[in-house]
């Protein structure tokens, strides 16, 4: 095995004991910080002459990235990755360093850092003042825009309102011999026959006597008096009319075994409701559920649909009909619990049933058979 020549090179050299560190941001800034332009050119003129010396059949071409260091030094890294890559490393000369104070150490590479760091921090932070300088100004210019409109709409006002005003206060010149009989009769208004207000821009209204009143004077009391009258009967014909449909209806409450004197009926207080959602059944079963769960019924009937096809002779068997809607009557005390869910079965719906009122016009038809 023929022995490798040795090559001076203090950036190749570190570059080549940091091989692991060559894909870090952190370790390009630092580098390119720490080694001038000239050591990174010297340094990728060194690694195409290796590269050239081998003499191998495929060659990659490198195109130049640019004039700044950190370009440059990207440039040296991707033919050093590339003679990595491609197990070229045993093929090439040694790369050593002469110079220890051109190897960076970790007291360097801080101090490198933060140079970098507040060297980027300062551009920005000019970059975002230039831009908010500018904002401001055009901030600025939008606002005196504003204000010279603003000024030039009230003096446009001010001007309206001051042209008015002169308008408004504008008074018919009168002749200096007018103005002296003014101010000479200016306390003697009872014997003036014509008031100074003649020269003035507009005129009086004058004040319409009173008409005469006619001989008819007794006939107009006799109108009134009917009149009065008519109205005194009206009011009595509307206070009755109210007192009949404001009249109480009292029931007695008194028991009482001995007397003779005894209701006809007894009156009880009733409330209808329609039970719906039912599967067909009879009304006894709908009595039978309903008295079972404590609420007296005093009548049930089935709810049927009316077709063509039935017959006067068929409406008295309807009660006896099963049905899916029927048309319940209980005590008013049991009403609440018709309204209970608790006691009624799941699905069956219960309303409070509400009767057909007649139309005028089938009432008159009525009266008139």
């Amino acid at each position: 095995m023929a022995s490798r020549p040795v090559k001076i090179n203090e950036l190749l050299y570190f570059i080549n004991n940091n091989l692991s560190l060559i894909e870090e941001e952190s370790f390009i800034n630092n580098t390119s910080e720490f080694y001038t332009s000239d050591d990174i050119v010297l340094a990728i003129k060194t690694l195409k002459c290796e590269i050239d010396s081998l003499k191998l059949d495929k060659m990659e071409k490198f195109p130049s990235r640019g004039n700044s260091k950190h370009e440059k030094l990207l440039e040296c890294l991707t033919l050093f990755r590339y003679i990595k890559n491609n197990n070229l490393l045993d093929k090439i000369a040694l790369f050593c360093s002469s110079d220890i104070n051109k190897i960076p150490n970790t007291e360097n590479w801080l101090k490198i850092n933060f140079d970098f760091v507040n060297k980027q921090i300062k551009e920005m932070l000019f970059s975002q003042q230039a831009e908010i300088n500018k904002m401001f100004l055009s901030y600025t210019t939008e606002l005196d825009n504003v204000k010279n409109k603003l000024n030039s709409l009230v003096g446009e006002s001010r001007q309206m309102s001051t042209t008015k005003k002169n308008v408004n206060n504008e008074i018919p010149t009168t002749s200096n011999a007018q103005q002296d009989n003014i101010l000479q009769d200016k306390n003697l208004w009872s014997n003036r026959v014509t008031t100074p207000v003649e020269n003035l821009p507009f005129s009086l209204v004058l004040r319409k006597n009173k008409r005469p009143r006619s001989d008819n004077s007794s006939t107009n009391r006799s109108e009134t008096d009917s009149n009065n009258t008519n109205r005194q009967n009206n009011n009595s014909m509307k206070y009755s009319e109210v007192a009949k449909k404001v009249s109480n209806k009292i029931v007695g409450n008194k028991v009482s075994n001995d007397c003779k004197l005894k209701a006809e009926k007894q009156l009880i207080k009733k409330s209808f409701f329609m039970m719906s959602n039912i599967q067909r059944c009879h009304r006894d079963d709908v009595v039978e559920y309903l008295s079972t769960n404590g609420i007296k019924v005093i009548s049930c009937f089935p709810v049927v649909k009316k077709t063509n096809n039935s017959t006067e002779g068929n409406k008295n068997n309807n009660d006896d009909e099963q049905s899916t809607m029927f048309r319940v009557c209980v005590e008013s005390c049991d009403a609440s619990k018709m309204k209970d869910p608790d006691i009624i079965l799941k699905h069956i719906i219960v309303r409070e049933w509400r009767f057909n009122q007649k139309k005028p016009e089938e009432s008159n038809n009525v009266k008139h058979d």
